[in-house]
């Protein structure tokens, strides 16, 4: 079904129940099919205690992480560990242009992404620029085997519980990228190929 029918179909059974379970149901498992605005909407429209289910709450948490890593939000500052258990916070980037890269080893497209991210990589390291990819492999022994497959010359990190994606980002798909300006506000955000060369280039001419 198409995202527009599937947003319209959403909106009337929710506005007709809002105190139904199946509303909060229906609500958290096409949120992606609707965007921030009517995704609020309809939530308000759920009664108290309907806000109150565990589905309720995720779509609240959601709501919240939207509004977070919209662009010229300022996001969290997070600690996770990277490949030899060392500490990476996101403030240790203030300054500097940070392109946040989030994919997984058994993702496809974020692993075919990656020569060309080392030839901007190559271009633009010296420009004030770096580049973040964080994993969101639950199998610890998988990231660790695809970071040394890989090799990228960046740094890495783990987000084994996707607190940082899901919370912080609101990551739904990988993968999925968000450029920072140096004062640590996104700039822009899933950005792909052309369109991240571009970006790149109006910035760090």
């Amino acid at each position: 079904m198409e995202k527009a029918a599937t947003a319209k179909l959403v909106q009337r059974h929710v506005s007709r129940n809002p105190g139904s379970y199946a509303s909060a149901v229906i609500l958290q498992r096409n949120s992606r099919s609707l965007d921030n605005k009517t995704l609020i909407a309809l939530y308000e429209k759920l009664t108290p205690g309907i806000k109150a289910l565990r589905e309720g709450e995720a779509i609240k948490t959601e709501i919240a992480a939207r509004k977070l890593s919209v662009n010229g939000a300022t996001p969290a500052d997070f600690t996770l560990k990277n490949e030899v258990e060392k500490a990476v916070k996101l403030s240790d980037y203030r300054g500097k242009y940070l392109l946040i890269d989030f994919w997984a080893s058994w993702c496809g497209p974020c692993r075919a992404s990656f020569p060309h991210m080392r030839e901007l990589y190559a271009q633009y390291k010296d420009k004030n620029f770096e580049i973040l990819s964080i994993s969101t492999d639950r199998d610890k022994a998988a990231w660790l085997k695809a970071v040394k497959e890989e090799n990228n010359p960046w740094p890495q990190a783990h987000d084994a519980k996707s607190e940082v994606s899901k919370n912080t980002f609101n990551v739904q798909v990988l993968p999925t990228l968000f450029l920072l300006d140096p004062k640590g506000k996104i700039i822009a955000q899933k950005l792909e190929g052309s369109e991240l060369d571009k970006k790149l280039k109006e910035l760090m001419p």
